[in-house]
């Protein structure tokens, strides 16, 4: 089974921000850069965490689609179906008091109507 290219293309990057961040640690602890990037250290150090973040994203996206999809409504779900529950699973009962006859405040009243 081969690797597809976004896998290599998340490996690819995280490599690449792990090693700037490993060139950025050596030069700030021995004053010797082993890749010689000519770069300052805090823009060193920001592109190698961008790197290795955008790497981390890219190499577990799908997981996160899935995880994600598994919560969200299905697209193709008409509004609302699927999604009301039933009342009866609650101990709602369908005997809402009249609007006539209700002793409760009028907005208890409109709610219950709808």
């Amino acid at each position: 089974m081969a690797t597809p290219p976004r896998r290599w293309v998340g490996y690819a990057l995280l490599i690449a921000g792990l090693s700037l961040l490993f060139d950025t640690y050596t030069f700030l602890r021995t004053n010797w850069s082993p890749l010689h990037v000519p770069m300052f250290v805090p823009n060193e150090l920001a592109l190698g965490y961008s790197f290795a973040v955008v790497g981390v994203v890219v190499l577990f996206a799908p997981t996160l689609v899935r995880m994600v999809d598994s919560y969200a409504p299905d697209a193709s779900m008409k509004m609302g179906e699927g999604l009301a529950h039933d009342r009866s699973s609650f101990g709602v009962s369908d005997d809402y008091p009249s609007a006539g006859n209700s002793q409760h405040s009028p907005i208890v009243v409109w709610l219950a109507e709808r």
